[in-house]
């Protein structure tokens, strides 16, 4: 990965095996990530994609219908019950 972080959210999508990885930290609640990174099995690479709207950890992600949905997690001061769908 371009850095190292824990408690992110993973997924995978079916039709080009591409691995998403949102959010996580920094083994600190305060150091949360923004970030969204995306493996390419096909080039050995890691590429950065667009910033999410807030840096959380301990969420959840998945692909549905190539959508890709980010589901809850903690920000620095609260747990949260929010839903982001990118695609």
């Amino acid at each position: 990965m371009l850095q190292p972080l824990d408690h992110v959210a993973a997924a995978a999508t079916s039709y080009n095996g591409e691995l998403h990885v949102v959010g996580g930290g920094y083994l600190d609640r305060k150091l949360l990530s923004n970030k969204w990174l995306i493996y390419d099995p096909a080039s050995y690479r890691w590429v950065q994609g667009a910033n999410l709207s807030e840096a959380h950890g301990a969420l959840t992600a998945n692909f549905i219908d190539g959508t890709l949905y980010v589901i809850g997690g903690v920000n620095s001061t609260e747990t949260l019950t929010s839903t982001w769908c990118f695609g």
